[in-house]
């Protein structure tokens, strides 16, 4: 998988390149922002009502093991607060839902 940036009005073609569109003047560097790029991850669990992959829970635990300022998704405004917060929240109701026996 490649990573890129995109000029202003550049377009993309691939389907397999993560991309960012809007105010670019949110973005100071992203080499350095400790930003998290989800596209249409689900990474906000609120409830522990679904049950997803062990896998999938343990990729959501090292992410948030790793200190994440930003958190940009695929629409809408990038979550900048309480981040690794959010994510360890999700993280409680995958393992509580798996303790349920939610299917």
């Amino acid at each position: 998988m490649r990573v890129r940036c995109l000029e202003r009005n550049e377009r993309i073609y691939s389907s397999n390149v993560y991309f960012l569109l809007g105010d670019w003047s949110k973005i100071d560097d992203v080499k350095t922002q400790r930003a998290l790029f989800v596209g249409d991850t689900p990474v906000l669990i609120h409830s522990d009502d679904h049950s997803y992959r062990d896998e999938f829970i343990a990729a959501l635990a090292r992410m948030a093991a790793k200190p994440v300022e930003t958190i940009y998704f695929g629409h809408g405004d990038p979550l900048t607060e309480r981040c690794n917060e959010r994510l360890e929240q999700s993280i409680r109701h995958l393992r509580l839902a798996k303790r349920l026996g939610v299917q």
